[in-house]
């Protein structure tokens, strides 16, 4: 953890957020999979998981603060590209009442999205819980560097197809954009489906960074584990 993380009050705050992120985002797999499990409708699954995503997930703009402050570590703009790309999906394509928002919620990559960003939102915040007092368990470590391989490629995918298939409908259905503002004189309009499209485009810059900057840290981990083990293994001899 960066510096200002050793400042009591602050390992304090830092520790209760990442406590309580933990429990909103645990609730939030456990609703979702508890609605798929008693082979409810993805709509059910929605209304059950839904809020409890959309309060911790928008919560998470304070990391973007953490980063900018040094609180933690993190890369400031990795941190932003991640939350911004979320709150795209949770505040403009799932969030409005209309007929594409309606139909989108019960889309089966909405359910999936859910369970990928609710595993990885666990795992991150109780390895970083327990890393702000001492060292993380071996296996957390493990999977925290090596559960991203499947699960940013799934929450990813399904947040494009979400977001595509938002797209396709308010095309088709021009009467249900959410907004279309002209632009000046320049006889275009600004639609919710341009805006949703431009958001997905961020995602062929955006997602390779996050997964490479990801699969560098496991690298590092990685190392670091096998030089421990190493000096464990001489010690013992």
């Amino acid at each position: 953890m960066a510096n200002l993380a050793k400042n009591p009050v602050v390992k304090l705050y830092l520790t209760l957020y990442n406590i309580a992120s933990f429990i909103g985002w645990g609730c939030g797999l456990v609703f979702t999979i508890q609605a798929l499990a008693c082979k409810q409708d993805f709509s059910q699954s929605f209304a059950l998981a839904f809020p409890y995503i959309q309060i911790f997930q928008t919560t998470m703009l304070l990391e973007v603060v953490h980063s900018l402050i040094g609180f933690v570590r993190s890369p400031f703009m990795t941190t932003l590209m991640q939350v911004l790309s979320r709150i795209f999906l949770v505040w403009v394509i799932l969030f409005p009442t209309n007929a594409v928002t309606e139909a989108v919620r019960v889309f089966p990559s909405v359910s999936t999205m859910f369970i990928a960003w609710s595993i990885t939102e666990c795992v991150r915040y109780s390895f970083y819980a327990i890393n702000l007092w001492t060292t993380v368990p071996w296996p957390l470590q493990w999977v925290r560097y090596s559960a991203f391989f499947i699960l940013y490629p799934l929450g990813a995918g399904s947040e494009m197809v979400c977001a595509l298939y938002a797209a396709y409908l308010y095309l088709k259905n021009p009467e249900l954009e959410m907004f279309a503002v002209p632009i000046g004189s320049t006889g275009y309009t600004l639609k919710a489906s341009y805006l949703i499209l431009a958001g997905c485009s961020t995602y062929i810059p955006g997602f390779p960074k996050l997964y490479f900057y990801m699969v560098s840290q496991r690298k590092k981990i990685m190392r670091k584990h096998r030089e421990e083990k190493k000096q464990v293994s001489k010690k013992s001899e």
